[in-house]
């Protein structure tokens, strides 16, 4: 019995240490599974930050060969810019380049070096876009807005985020506009012209397209400065050469001394020091040369005093005209437009240079047709005069002769009325004849008649026969 006792309670022990192991064992592969757990989490972390790094990698690579594709072109387009052989060439491959790089509809380019320059010009992809540019840029206030909104600006921006609202209220819609990039074109930091990029469709031009502007803005402006702006420069300066190729063989110094300028120098008393040949042979007294006398002498005397008030309280570097002074030479007369300037030579002594240019013939031109037009305005006047004088004889002479009629022969007015009907005649007569003047007169149609035809060249004959 003790035996089966200890036996049971051996099994027991048995099992229970069975349960108990089992227990730990349940227990350690709880912890197994839980550590499972975690490394599956750990796992899926893994994962998920292994294809985010696999998508950002391939993002990357992406946006590196974009830019290599970028870099690329942008080589090649500097490998035209080395051959580019005329300004047309570069603004051709200069919008091509532009149109390979953003997603616009059009695009011009405006340059003028300084607001005061007479001469700009108007680059255009498209030529027949070029009348509604021009129209949009000489509208009011326009280039004024647009270099205000540029100021310092050195990079290119959006339109539609600029907050101007003068810049805004352009006429942009002119050529339909809804996504604009304006672009600076400076040299030296100065401005010389601006870009304009657009699109008709709303948020069609992209940052990244905008960023693409920006990187080459700087080779930009300084190609187009180069190739277009030095080249019309250029052409100025041939230009000039050529000019002065054409003027090298003239003698300057001939035409001056003999030209159709009269030039004097004077002292301060306005006696004459020196004069060239053209007016040493007009102003001489005979053989007598002008030089010592006083410049006033060969002018009239009432404005021999004006001359010398003028003359007198002009300052250095001053011009000032004396409008057609008379100059009286062997009795003829000449009419001068003469301009005078003063001179300090080595701050000692003071030189007064008058130049004189002969308008006779345009003086007299502009008297005769002064003269001509109050002729013509009293030949107008006499005309309407005598028209009004007719027509008052009209009413007057038949109304006289009426008068005339109605008395009495023997009635006292008669004589009057008479003497009166007789002036009014001939005045009818002298106004009709003014009237009438410098016409042919018309004789008065008679019937032919051929007997009195014949009689006519009978007698013609006859004259002829018995003059002989």
């Amino acid at each position: 019995m003790k035996q089966q006792t200890d036996h049971m309670q051996s099994n027991i022990n048995t099992h229970f240490d069975n349960i108990l192991s089992t227990l730990g064992n349940i227990e350690n592969a709880a912890a197994v599974i839980s550590r499972l757990g975690n490394l599956s989490e750990d796992v899926g972390a893994l994962k998920k930050s292994v294809k985010v790094a696999l998508n950002t990698l391939d993002n990357h690579f992406q946006a590196y060969l974009k830019q290599i594709h970028v870099l690329s072109e942008l080589i090649e387009f500097q490998q035209e810019v080395i051959r580019f052989a005329s300004p047309d060439e570069m603004v051709a491959s200069t919008f091509r380049y532009l149109k390979s790089q953003i997603n616009y509809d059009d695009a011009f380019i405006y340059i003028k070096s300084d607001a005061e320059e007479k001469s700009d010009d108007l680059l255009t992809s498209d030529e027949k876009s070029r009348e509604i540019y021009e129209s949009f840029l000489t509208g009011k206030k326009t280039l004024s807005t647009i270099r205000k909104a540029l100021g310092k600006k050195e990079r290119a921006f959006f339109l539609e985020k600029e907050s101007r609202p003068e810049l805004q209220n352009l006429p942009w819609k002119m050529f339909g506009a809804k996504s604009t990039i304006i672009i600076p074109l400076r040299i030296q930091r100065n401005l010389y012209g601006f870009g304009v990029i657009y699109s008709q469709q709303e948020d069609a031009i992209t940052i990244e397209q905008l960023s693409s502007v920006n990187v080459i803005l700087g080779l930009l402006s300084l190609m187009i400065f180069q190739h277009y702006y030095f080249f019309h420069l250029k052409q100025r300066f041939l230009s000039q050469a050529r000019l002065h190729k054409v003027f090298e063989p003239v003698k300057f110094g001939d035409f001056f001394d003999r030209g159709p300028l009269h030039i004097f120098s004077l002292d301060e008393s306005g006696v004459i020091l020196h004069a060239n040949n053209t007016a040493l042979q007009n102003t001489a007294f005979g053989h007598i040369s002008p030089i010592g006398e006083k410049f006033t002498h060969f002018l009239p005397e009432d404005q021999q005093e004006s001359f010398d008030n003028a003359i007198n309280n002009i300052h250095d570097g001053e011009l000032l005209p004396f409008h057609t002074p008379l100059f009286i030479q062997n009795g003829a007369m000449h009419v001068w437009n003469i301009f005078f300037s003063q001179m300090t030579l080595q701050q000692k002594f003071t030189l007064k240079m008058v130049i004189a240019v002969d308008v006779t013939a345009q003086h007299f031109r502009e008297q005769v047709k002064a003269r001509n037009e109050v002729l013509d305005q009293a030949a107008d006047f006499s005309t309407i005069i005598s028209r009004h004088l007719n027509d008052l004889l009209a009413v007057m002479v038949p109304n006289v002769s009426l008068m005339r009629q109605q008395l009495a022969p023997d009635h006292a007015l008669q004589k009057h009325i008479s003497a009166m009907e007789n002036t009014l005649g001939k005045t009818e007569q002298l106004t009709r004849k003014f009237l009438n003047y410098a016409l042919p007169e018309i004789e008065t149609p008679r019937k032919s008649s051929l007997n009195r035809l014949i009689k006519q060249v009978v007698d013609h004959f006859q004259e002829k026969l018995s003059d002989h």
